[in-house]
């Protein structure tokens, strides 16, 4: 049986976000300070959040890294509420 983790990855896979092993702890060292119920919740913001980025910036070098960045900052934020 798949997590919502692991469901997360396969669907990051999908939109083409470049998760980086960095990315992957960081996700699970943020999931431990946040409510299980919300995790699934968070983890489509997470991943709308790069999207939304990578689209703003396409075809640019730095797509990803402000993609990265952006999700970051929302997870930081989700999880220290």
């Amino acid at each position: 049986m798949l997590t919502v983790r692991d469901r997360f990855l396969d669907y990051a896979k999908k939109l083409g976000l470049d998760l980086l092993r960095d990315d992957i702890r960081f996700i699970d060292r943020s999931l431990t300070r946040i409510p299980k119920d919300r995790h699934r919740q968070v983890l489509y913001q997470y991943a709308q959040t790069w999207e939304n980025e990578l689209s703003k910036n396409a075809g640019s070098i730095q797509a990803q890294s402000l993609g990265r960045r952006a999700a970051n900052a929302l997870m930081l934020e989700k999880r220290n509420t």
